[in-house]
């Protein structure tokens, strides 16, 4: 048991708890991330007052870790399958092993085949689906934001398509624009409000009202697609 949670009587199985103060941050704010829980405050917020509030919500902590641990148990079949979760459905993969380096989903049968110069019979299946993953979101990510940039009439440097723990995407002060690959198993809607977001960074780089009011332009129901992600982020980050 850590000494943090030791000392404060915080659980054993909750995640790790992370303590952050910030500069412009006024009152105390609490949130369950995917792998931590994490409480921000004042800089002059004590350890003591930062450790009360996270104790007051506990029974809050606890019914999000509950649902949590209820989607873990409700993982589906196709994961343990050869299907890939893509554009928010799953698709049935055949995988070969060949020189070439090529995957594309067939028209006629909607089958996705996969030609990788890998020894398919030793390669865990687990690890078969993430290279298809990550091949499938080098192609078609870059292609659809800049065709979104296009339509929209936005210019940014360069876009890399990452692999990020906890962040579907970035903009930095070069503008230059990154993606998780995880992004490619979402909806195409649910893309393009993750595309409307970093794209309003490249004018706001923060999240004030000014820059709330530029992702409803480019996305006028960004609210219902926020909510969707959330409530996925653990399937979506998680399960094969």
């Amino acid at each position: 048991m850590d000494l943090f949670k030791k000392k404060h009587s915080i659980p054993e199985q909750w995640p790790p708890i992370e303590i952050k103060r910030n500069r412009n941050q006024k009152n105390i704010r609490l949130s369950v991330k995917r792998d931590k829980i994490l409480v921000t405050g004042s800089l002059y917020a004590s350890e003591s007052e930062l450790t009360q509030f996270l104790i007051e919500h506990r029974n809050w902590i606890e019914k999000i870790l509950d649902k949590r641990e209820k989607k873990q148990e409700s993982v589906p079949e196709e994961a343990n399958q050869y299907k890939v979760y893509l554009g928010g459905k799953w698709i049935e993969f055949e995988v070969k092993t060949h020189a070439s380096n090529r995957i594309f989903i067939e028209p006629e049968s909607g089958k996705l085949l996969a030609n990788l110069p890998i020894d398919v019979e030793k390669m865990p299946l687990v690890s078969v689906k993430e290279i298809i993953y990550k091949y499938m979101a080098q192609i078609s990510l870059p292609k659809e934001f800049d065709s979104f940039a296009q339509k929209n009439g936005f210019n940014y440097s360069r876009i890399f398509i990452r692999s990020q723990k906890t962040k579907w995407g970035t903009c930095s002060s070069k503008t230059n624009i990154s993606f998780n690959w995880r992004l490619i198993k979402c909806p195409l809607e649910i893309r393009y409000y993750l595309y409307a977001h970093e794209a309003s960074h490249l004018v706001h780089m923060n999240h004030s009202k000014e820059f709330w009011n530029l992702v409803k332009v480019y996305d006028p129901d960004y609210k219902k697609h926020e909510k969707w992600l959330k409530e996925n982020e653990y399937f979506l980050f998680t399960v094969y």
